[in-house]
């Protein structure tokens, strides 16, 4: 590491009297932000940062380039998606439903779960004694919750697909961003020798 340096309030850096060479900014963003797609926009007016590294690509300084002013970092903040999971008759918070969160990833409509070309499974989550549980850093985009297993005594969905659901920073910020209710019914009692 050769230097460091912070943004100003509107956002910009500089590293000045750089010798020739070859370089590479690697930036940290503040707690609660993700970096946005690489080289989404108009050179100068995107991200530059590689969301693995969060580093630039190098850039090299010299005769006829002296001044680089495009390595940009984009941030957004981090999306939350909460499942609240009741009991359809009584309201009652369900423990126990177990939910993955797809993220429409491919551009064809409807969830694809098989695959070359299927859409992103993000992560699963459990409801715990509230009925809820979080999904968390996610960015923006269309997702799908997928119901995989529920609390002892209720019925699993014909259709185990919820969905899509637009995260947005509109709605997906704040402690439990975009809330996504859930209501299961209870099973029929086993009765004769079918079951």
């Amino acid at each position: 590491m050769l230097r460091t340096t912070k943004t100003d309030t509107d956002g910009h850096y500089l590293f000045a009297n750089l010798p020739d060479g070859r370089y590479k900014v690697c930036f940290r963003g503040p707690r609660g932000y993700l970096w946005t797609r690489q080289d989404a926009g108009a050179s100068g007016d995107d991200s530059v940062v590689d969301r693995t590294s969060g580093c630039s690509p190098v850039v090299t300084l010299g005769p006829g380039n002296r001044t680089d002013l495009t390595l940009d970092a984009g941030l957004v903040r981090e999306l939350t998606l909460t499942v609240v999971k009741t009991d359809r008759k009584t309201g009652k918070p369900l423990r126990g439903a177990v939910f993955q969160l797809w993220l429409d990833s491919n551009g064809e409509a409807g969830l694809q779960r098989q695959g070359a070309g299927k859409d992103r499974m993000v992560g699963d989550c459990v409801t715990g004694g509230t009925g809820m549980c979080s999904f968390d850093d996610n960015r923006i985009g269309a997702y799908y919750l997928v119901e995989k297993d529920v609390p002892e005594g209720y019925v699993l969905p014909d259709n185990p697909v919820f969905g899509p659901y637009g995260l947005t920073l509109a709605n997906g910020t704040g402690a439990q961003g975009l809330i996504v209710r859930i209501a299961n019914s209870r099973g029929e009692p086993c009765t004769g020798k079918k079951c």
